[in-house]
């Protein structure tokens, strides 16, 4: 029970000072290729804005600045929209993708867990 309560206020603490005074939120899904699993994904948020519009502009500029940083010689970045996805140079294989997503200021995407979990 405490993990529980101890987890919900962390949660408030890093979705509470972006999302309070906006009506849209900046959330971005990462998920990452690791030895043994498939994937790993995690929820980020990252900013509030005022409107959607306002919102899918800045998912945009966080979108060109991932590809322009991760872009090596050694990897091939590709960008759909607001998600990247970077490959390894060896047979294409996938490494890292990255999605930055509008969402309303109180949803959150980030998965909930049972006491009983």
């Amino acid at each position: 029970m405490r993990s529980v309560v101890l987890a919900a206020l962390v949660g408030m603490l890093l979705a509470g000072p972006a999302a309070a005074d906006c009506g849209w939120v900046l959330w971005k899904q990462w998920s990452k290729t690791m030895p043994g699993k498939n994937w790993l994904g995690y929820w980020s948020l990252l900013e509030g804005a005022e409107s959607r519009r306002e919102c899918e502009t800045r998912a945009m500029a966080w979108t060109k600045n991932l590809a322009t940083t991760a872009a090596s010689p050694e990897v091939e970045v590709v960008v759909k929209g607001t998600q990247v996805t970077i490959y390894s140079g060896e047979g294409r294989k996938w490494l890292d993708l990255s999605e930055f997503v509008c969402l309303p200021a109180a949803a959150d995407p980030r998965p909930r867990y049972s006491e009983k979990e």
